[in-house]
């Protein structure tokens, strides 16, 4: 009910717009399957499925252990969807580590690459984009307890975090959020971004370029 009035609210306003209903892990078939069936059939409306992909994230949590086999899942995910709910997808968040900028270009390019050539019987394109976040996100100081004022790093770190919101969440997020308690910058992995901890430009920027060029990344 919620999800269908909020539907019809936003065409009301603008017809034009396009609704999107978001979900994590974009490889997991079954969590798409089973969300999105529970939400047609309770009578809910959208234009575009959104998906979050982070291939360290699926890792680290024990989800997959594959990298490639991730995006490969997703890519075959979109097709499924399509065809089993009539509507196109979209890369909404897709993000790497930046301590390993290489891979992350890598993968990123495989990811946008293989989401541009997917299509349906008629030519139309089954993703629609993909959005890369956070591309900016950086601790406000770089946090390294083996170099001297780390202390003081953190704490300043933490007050940026909780007065002006400079990670992922705040310390009020601790009574839901497990990963919040153990967080020392303000998130359980501050640095995504296209820039190391020093806010200095990484090489994976050019992704973007290597994409329509073809160039090494």
């Amino acid at each position: 009910e919620i999800f269908r009035t909020g539907y019809e609210a936003v065409k009301s306003v603008c017809p034009k717009a396009k609704v999107i209903v978001h979900l994590d892990d974009g490889f997991d078939r079954e969590l798409y399957d089973w969300n999105l069936g529970i939400l047609k059939a309770g009578g809910a409306k959208w234009d575009i499925i959104g998906m979050s992909l982070y291939t360290y994230w699926a890792i680290n949590e024990g989800k997959r252990h594959d990298a490639d086999a991730i995006v490969d899942e997703c890519m075959a995910n979109i097709v499924h969807l399509n065809e089993k709910f009539g509507t196109p997808s979209m890369l909404v968040e897709v993000g790497m580590d930046a301590l390993n900028p290489d891979e992350g270009a890598r993968l990123l390019k495989r990811i946008l690459r293989n989401a541009q050539l997917l299509e349906d019987s008629d030519g139309n394109p089954l993703c629609l984009g993909a959005f890369y976040w956070e591309p900016a996100w950086i601790p406000p100081m770089h946090y390294d307890l083996s170099k001297d004022g780390a202390e003081s790093v953190l704490a300043y770190n933490q007050k940026c975090w909780n007065e002006h919101g400079s990670g992922w969440a705040t310390f009020n997020a601790r009574g839901y959020d497990k990963e919040v308690k153990s967080a020392v910058n303000g998130g359980t992995w501050d640095n995504q971004a296209f820039f190391d901890f020093d806010g200095k430009v990484l090489d994976s920027i050019n992704v973007w370029n290597y994409v329509r060029t073809g160039s090494k990344g």
